[in-house]
């Protein structure tokens, strides 16, 4: 799959999750990279936040990878986690996760988009079931 194909498909899986889209961005950065950045929003009363943050290169013709992303969930002003993929700045653990309180790292292993979205699902279905 090319990498505008990548970007395309990302961009729709946005709009195929059944919230508002507050915001979506796409920035080629010099052809072989490009950052994709969205807001999506959760739940009745739309409290739930997802910031989205990939970037997105092409390793070999047709082979798109993210090369680090960023998805940082929080629920009216509460932070609830953030994943990321950052091997630049923490080669120790280039893939975690940031829990409350003090937004404390912890291992995660490489996580998927939907996968992100099925645990922010459940975390809107739990607080919004208080």
């Amino acid at each position: 799959m090319a990498l505008d194909d990548c970007v395309f498909d990302r961009c729709e899986d946005f709009h195929r999750t059944g919230t508002s889209v507050l915001k979506l961005e796409t920035t080629d950065l010099a052809g072989e990279l490009t950052l994709i950045e969205a807001a999506l929003a959760f739940g009745r009363t739309l409290e739930g936040i997802l910031i989205v943050r990939e970037l997105v290169e092409e390793t070999s013709p047709g082979q798109p990878h993210r090369l680090q992303y960023s998805y940082h969930f929080m629920y009216r002003d509460l932070f609830l986690f953030r994943y990321d993929r950052d091997p630049d700045n923490h080669p120790e653990m280039p893939e975690h996760k940031h829990l409350s309180p003090a937004e404390r790292r912890v291992a995660s292993g490489r996580v998927t988009f939907r996968e992100v979205l099925e645990e922010v699902y459940d975390l809107i279905g739990e607080l919004e079931a208080e």
